[in-house]
């Protein structure tokens, strides 16, 4: 059991590169556990509540939360709309949507942000370890996320697979580490201090069993990884960095439970819209993105949800991004003093308009995972209950 636990692991942070027979011998030696565990269990489902935090493991999270509310970016604090619908809706309102905001903004064109390869589509893979329940320094419960993410390519004539999976040279042995939490101060927006760790030890941070000494190196490490030319932006990775690993390492000590629980994978589209109010010369910018093709599994049980393929056409995963300023703006209805921004708003509700589903904040993919057990388990307890029924007659 406990070499499965390694294989878990290394599935979670390696096991999308594939890069050593090692790790593929030791799977393979665990190939029939896997079969066994199911995932349909009240245990699991249990498993998969957030792991609650005490005042002590929360404070560097706290810390974090002042760090990135300081700053005003699509990346660290911001609001967040997020939308299931059908691939097709979507393809048609962005159509209308592009008409309209290259007329707003005349030397705009809406594209793809991140650079496409001919004959292949942007995939992006997601680790996830379990959720935390941490106490705000408000006292309120917020959800807190570890993940870590790659972004690279598969060819379009292939499924979108780990093994079809071609990682970013740039990303090769790094993976961004990021932290999303919940904003106590407002339930509209989440927190999300992001910064470039080795894959090494990003493994080693998984582990309890380290020493003071060696968070230091990783923490030194990570540092020469994030460093950046201004000034303002690498004093504030540096701390970010250093809370980072602070929060995981308060973890750890207290002996609360931090181990791989489920990854995606899917192909995403990138849209970016930068906006300027013309009263104050602020510059904004709205991020969307919209991921198709979605696989979420369990790591432990190797259980992959279903659940997007279900509906009898392709479903895409749309978000809007938009920063803490300008959702502030939005909401006082000054939507006139930046060019574009009415486009956007209106595109943002016409996608809510033909959505399947609008997800709560901080709230998205894996909620699948544990939507599929309780459906699963409600099924059960039917079956029981209709073998009581025939019992009784």
């Amino acid at each position: 059991m406990k070499n499965c636990g390694v294989v878990a692991v290394a599935a979670w942070i390696f096991g999308v590169l594939l890069l050593t027979s090692n790790f593929v011998f030791a799977q393979n030696a665990c190939e029939d556990l896997f079969r066994q565990a199911s995932i349909f269990s009240e245990q699991k489902l249990e498993q998969l509540k957030p792991v609650k935090l005490s005042k002590k493991q929360s404070a560097p999270i706290n810390d974090l939360i002042e760090l990135e509310t300081s700053s005003d970016s699509t990346t660290g604090n911001r609001s967040e709309s997020k939308y299931t619908l059908t691939v097709g809706a979507f393809v048609q309102l962005l159509l209308q949507f592009k008409g309209k905001i290259e007329t707003a903004l005349p030397n705009y064109k809406l594209v793809v942000r991140d650079p496409l390869r001919d004959g292949y589509k942007n995939v992006t893979w997601t680790g996830y370890a379990n959720r935390f329940l941490a106490k705000a320094s408000s006292g309120k419960d917020i959800i807190v996320k570890i993940r870590l993410r790659k972004y690279g390519h598969v060819a379009e004539s292939l499924e979108i697979t780990k093994e079809n999976f071609i990682v970013l040279d740039s990303l090769k042995e790094i993976s961004w580490l990021e932290l999303k939490i919940e904003n106590p101060e407002n339930e509209s927006s989440v927190v999300k201090p992001r910064v470039l760790i080795h894959d090494s030890d990003a493994n080693l941070l998984l582990s309890p069993e380290l020493s003071k000494r060696d968070y230091q190196e990783i923490v030194e490490r990570m540092q020469v990884l994030n460093k950046h030319e201004d000034a303002a932006v690498n004093a504030k990775n540096m701390e970010s960095v250093r809370l980072m690993v602070k929060a995981i390492r308060r973890i750890h000590k207290e002996g609360s439970r931090l181990e791989p629980e489920s990854e995606t994978l899917y192909e995403r589209d990138s849209y970016k819209v930068p906006l300027v109010n013309s009263k104050t010369g602020q510059t904004y910018e709205v991020q969307m993105t919209v991921d198709k093709n979605v696989t979420v599994t369990d790591v432990a049980t190797q259980y992959r949800s279903a659940i997007y393929k279900q509906a009898p056409v392709s479903v895409a995963v749309v978000e809007f991004k938009y920063q803490e300023s300008l959702r502030q703006l939005m909401a006082a209805g000054l939507l006139v003093d930046v060019a574009g921004l009415q486009e956007i708003q209106n595109f943002d509700d016409n996608v809510e308009g033909y959505s399947i589903r609008r997800h709560e904040i901080n709230k998205g993919k894996l909620g699948h995972l544990r939507r599929d057990i309780e459906r699963e388990l409600q099924k059960d307890i039917g079956k029981e209950k209709n073998k009581d029924k025939k019992k009784k007659k």
